[in-house]
């Protein structure tokens, strides 16, 4: 799986309120918000593992990131 910007070199480096654009393929999801989890990007609802996460799963956003499907 690759993650890609033009300007951010750092997934810790997103800027509050940023966008990211994911696919559309819902079996990439729970490894997709597993790396923002790793990172501190989102943390997710008491019980839930990241392999097994939904984005309802998600408890908290700290940086109020823009998730676009």
């Amino acid at each position: 799986m690759g993650i890609y910007s033009k300007k951010v070199k750092n997934l810790k480096d997103l800027k509050d309120g940023a966008q990211i654009l994911l696919s559309n393929s819902k079996s990439d999801w729970p490894r997709v918000i597993g790396i923002f989890v790793d990172q501190g990007l989102l943390t997710l609802k008491d019980g839930v593992k990241a392999e097994d996460a939904t984005f309802d799963d998600i408890k908290d956003n700290p940086k109020k990131t823009k998730i676009q499907i």
